[in-house]
């Protein structure tokens, strides 16, 4: 069985980059290159997809940068971890589809509540409305009446 798309790995050819450990922080734990840049406010994805489209002295320097604001324990040479993260991006990566924006409804879903909201007004200003059974009906529209007489 194959797995939904929320649970499956996206953009799987810049892992080896993400998953890759850049240094330890203080407190000794080991911190990979997803977790460096969302430290920096970043989105890992969206930033291995930016780094891709750079050359690699480019996309390195970026790393340098991003690297030495962490302020990791054992960071050593800085260009040297810089070049060894931008060689495990994908020389070229395929373009994944924008994700929706939040807060924005797709039109077909916007579009078919829209539907069934008038359907239910129809179908509400048509059925037996229990506010208008209270409400006497005007003579002339009484076929029969109400309490025929003696």
């Amino acid at each position: 069985m194959a797995l939904r798309a929320p649970f499956t790995s996206l953009d799987s050819d810049i892992n080896a980059f993400l998953f890759a450990p850049v240094g330890k922080d203080g407190s000794g734990m080991v911190v990979t290159v997803a977790t460096a840049m969302a430290r920096e406010g970043m989105d890992p994805r969206e930033e291995a997809q930016r780094l891709v489209g750079l050359s690699p002295g480019v996309a390195a320097q970026a790393m340098v940068g991003m690297i030495a604001k962490l302020g990791l324990a054992d960071s050593g040479d800085l260009q040297e971890t810089a070049a060894r993260l931008v060689a495990l991006l994908p020389r070229q990566m395929t373009q994944a589809p924008a994700p929706a924006q939040p807060g924005r409804v797709q039109s077909g879903v916007f579009w078919a509540v829209c539907l069934g909201m008038v359907a239910l007004f129809v179908i509400s200003a048509m059925g037996d409305n229990p506010a208008s059974l209270d409400a006497t009906p005007s003579a002339s529209l009484e076929v029969f009446p109400r309490h025929p007489l003696p």
